[in-house]
């Protein structure tokens, strides 16, 4: 595994546009499982607290992708967000509110599947 400095991580996450920024550093920063980061809803997300709730995952099974529960019963957990990430994710749900996207989570069309995704 690599480790970025942060730095390196808001350059990725800068690449990556203003959608997918927020899983970028949301995987940099939290570390959260590709499943758990691809099947987040922003009501598991507790901005004033600091916290994501992680109670299920997208999985992908005969190429249809559904919500499940974690791996393991020490998936389901609380983890808590830095400041800085609780920021952009303020950000991210306040512009996907003005905008009527708060309801997808990604753009119309787009697959967020690993094999996709990390090309």
């Amino acid at each position: 595994m690599r480790l970025l400095m942060p730095e390196q991580l808001s350059a990725l996450a800068t690449a990556h546009g203003d959608h997918y920024a927020p899983l970028v550093l949301n995987a940099g920063w939290v570390g959260l499982r590709w499943g758990e980061l691809a099947g987040l809803r922003l009501a598991r997300v507790e901005l004033p607290r600091h916290k994501i709730r992680i109670e299920h995952q997208l999985v992908e099974d005969a190429g249809n992708l559904t919500f499940g529960p974690p791996k393991t019963r020490a998936g389901n957990r609380t983890v808590t967000m830095p400041c800085g990430l609780t920021a952009v994710l303020a950000a991210h749900s306040a512009s996907a509110a003005a905008s009527g996207r708060a309801r997808r989570s990604r753009p119309r069309r787009s697959r967020v599947r690993w094999r996709t995704c990390w090309r």
